[in-house]
């Protein structure tokens, strides 16, 4: 197993700013058939859900860029691996998180994801401690 070197470092960064983008794709496909259903019967409603699609696009798009600029030449400890792991699926979750809290909740989805919460927290505490990770040890 090679830990060393700074393109094993770099495939990490491409691999999970791609998670970013995957999932960027994935809220975005799975959101339009009710943005499309939305633009039938409700016009306002439809720009609101495209703009917060946007905004999340945008959102994913800086964590990929900020995790594949940021922390240039942390070492290959697994501890620094599992924090930046951490960090980007705290982004991940928090994104999506805030882009289910935003959009109207005809789905019936519960309200420990439609509301700020404890899934809201531990989210912001995998980004917290992921980030600790990668500048703590």
């Amino acid at each position: 197993m090679r830990l060393q070197g700074s393109t094993f470092i770099e495939e990490i960064k491409v691999y999970e700013a791609s998670g970013l983008l995957i999932a960027a794709i994935g809220v975005v496909i799975a959101s339009l058939p009710r943005l499309f259903t939305q633009w039938r019967t409700d016009r306002p409603a439809a720009y609101r859900t495209a703009a917060i699609l946007l905004l999340f696009v945008g959102y994913m798009g800086l964590g990929g860029y900020l995790l594949i600029t940021s922390f240039p030449g942390f070492s290959a400890r697994p501890i620094k691996l599992l924090g930046f792991a951490g960090t980007a699926i705290g982004w991940i979750v928090y994104g999506a998180l805030m882009v289910l809290e935003q959009i109207e909740n005809d789905a019936g989805l519960p309200r420990w994801i439609t509301q700020f919460g404890w899934t809201d927290l531990g989210a912001l505490i995998l980004l917290g401690a992921g980030l600790f990770a990668l500048h703590g040890f």
